[in-house]
């Protein structure tokens, strides 16, 4: 429907930006990559948030995690309840080995869920979260945290990777295979 809606207005600049979010979720990178550049080329006629996520689109292909960040940042000066935001923020500050920050911006990402009395869209949330933790020798709050995605989702693959692996770096062999055989 993207495609269609951008063959058919080529003003509708916001469907090449989706149009590249969905190729990229499917692992078309090179079709993301076309419909990015696209949308910034036309960046100037979106609204502000709208060319904001432009910009940061345009970044994750072509610049660093830092523009990446600072686009996100000013999107969020717009509109502060943005949970995708933050926890876009935090994953590029873990890619910059920054944990504290991106550690800030995942919680600050399930704090508006959990504001909303909804889980997040994916257990992503919890898992990438949790890494930070992890990779900052956190492991109390990264168990806590597993607790809770355990209620949002239950028997997720990605998730019982990440508690064996907390298992194992703790030395609970026995609790890993548990998560293992799971």
């Amino acid at each position: 429907w993207l495609s269609q809606a951008a063959k058919i207005d080529s003003g509708f600049i916001f469907a090449r930006v989706m149009l590249s979010m969905a190729y990229s979720s499917q692992g078309m990178l090179s079709q993301a990559r076309i419909n990015a550049l696209e949308a910034y080329r036309m960046r100037d006629k979106l609204p502000m948030q709208q060319k904001l996520i432009a910009d940061w689109l345009y970044a994750v292909y072509y610049e660093t995690y830092h523009e990446e960040n600072r686009y996100l940042i000013q999107y969020l000066e717009y509109v502060d309840q943005a949970p995708p935001i933050y926890y876009m923020l935090g994953l590029n500050y873990s890619s910059l080995l920054q944990y504290d920050k991106a550690i800030s911006a995942f919680n600050k990402s399930l704090e508006i869920y959990d504001s909303w009395g909804i889980p997040p869209p994916w257990v992503s949330n919890y898992t990438n979260f949790g890494l930070a933790y992890h990779n900052t020798g956190q492991y109390r709050k990264e168990k806590r945290l597993y607790k809770k995605a355990e209620q949002d989702f239950p028997g997720e693959p990605l998730l019982l990777n990440r508690q064996a692996i907390l298992a194992l770096s703790q030395g609970r062999t026995n609790k890993a295979g548990e998560y293992t055989d799971r």
